[in-house]
């Protein structure tokens, strides 16, 4: 009977497994490092505003510590951000967040800062300005009774308003 004893052994196995699973016993959980992020937070939070005090400070070692010690057991935070706003309809880019807003583009005809800790870019080439026309027509022939046509680009080209 020693075939159906194995078989016992390995479903009571199975189950204290399953339950360790449940109970949090087993694998690290999201559950365990949330308290952990939040307290993080609020240390980081005291900090930034110049009021974390002395007594306080050993307190983000360990949890930073404990944090890396859950990552090391295989853990994967959920570090996504739950005050962001959603994204607007239509896959438009959501706004900047507080404190990263971009500044303003120039005014026209104002000069561009230099990027931070660089040089300015080289100004932009001058527009194109089209060549001059490739020939102008000869002058007209003694004695002709047709004026040739205008050269291009020459307003007004017609009969001479002076004759008549």
């Amino acid at each position: 009977m020693g075939f159906l004893d194995d078989l016992k052994k390995g479903a009571d196995n199975l189950g204290t497994k399953i339950n360790q699973g449940l109970s949090g016993q087993g694998g690290p959980s999201q559950s365990q490092a949330e308290p952990l992020l939040r307290d993080l937070g609020v240390l980081t939070y005291l900090d930034q505003m110049d009021r974390l005090t002395e007594d306080q400070q050993p307190h983000v070692t360990r949890v930073l510590g404990e944090i890396q010690a859950l990552e090391a057991q295989g853990l994967v935070l959920d570090v996504a951000l739950r005050s962001a706003p959603p994204p607007p309809p239509g896959g438009a880019a959501a706004p900047p967040l507080p404190g990263s807003a971009t500044p303003p583009p120039p005014a026209p005809g104002s000069a561009t800062p230099p990027p931070p800790g660089g040089t300015a870019a080289p100004p932009p080439a001058p527009a194109a300005t089209p060549p001059p026309p490739a020939s102008v027509p000869p002058p007209p022939a003694p004695g002709s009774a047709v004026p040739p046509p205008p050269p291009p680009g020459v307003a007004g080209g017609g009969s001479d308003s002076t004759e008549g």
